[in-house]
């Protein structure tokens, strides 16, 4: 399967697109945002298909210091059930652009790459924030790891790649 476009971004620059000329090209969206916080301008009326997830960017639940929320399995199943949907241009937001978003898009390649190409698809994931860093959200990878059957390549490409960011072993 070819990879169709994936736009990977903050809350701001999905506002942007979606008052963009080029917004009658999406044809899925994943917004991802804090508990409470409102969608992007645009989002509902946008006729793409859509997912709308809400939870902080931690990985664990709750969080011992913040109290913020994670995602559960189910939000994780969710999404992983919507990605496996996909096939054309698709925006993927959260609030930075940096972890939630990425962590998403990093399971839409993994899906669409196939088995055994979970390295492939975090260089393809480099590829499309070259502005920026990325963090893949662990909790999210492991669950979508689990979900889809990976026994752990998916945790082992993320923790490769990203293993100086984390001190600690996340525990689901």
């Amino acid at each position: 399967m070819s990879i169709p476009e994936i736009i990977v971004c903050g809350r701001d620059r999905a506002a942007e697109w979606l008052r963009s000329e080029r917004r009658s090209e999406l044809r899925y969206i994943v917004s991802i945002g804090d508990p409470g916080q409102p969608s992007p301008d645009g989002l509902m009326a946008h006729p793409a298909r859509k997912l709308r997830l809400r939870f902080n960017d931690v990985d664990q639940d709750p969080h011992p210091v913040t109290g913020y929320v994670a995602a559960s399995r189910d939000d994780v199943d969710r999404l992983v059930k919507f990605l496996q949907r996909v096939d054309g241009t698709t925006l993927i937001h959260c609030a930075a652009g940096v972890s939630r978003s990425t962590a998403a898009a990093f399971i839409l390649l993994c899906i669409l790459l196939g088995p055994g190409r979970e390295e492939e698809a975090l260089d393809h994931l480099h590829r499309l924030a070259t502005d920026r860093v990325i963090l893949p959200n662990r909790r999210l990878v492991w669950f979508a790891d689990d979900l889809l059957g990976r026994k752990g390549a998916m945790r082992s490409a993320h923790r490769a790649r990203f293993r100086r960011w984390f001190t600690d072993e996340l525990l689901l």
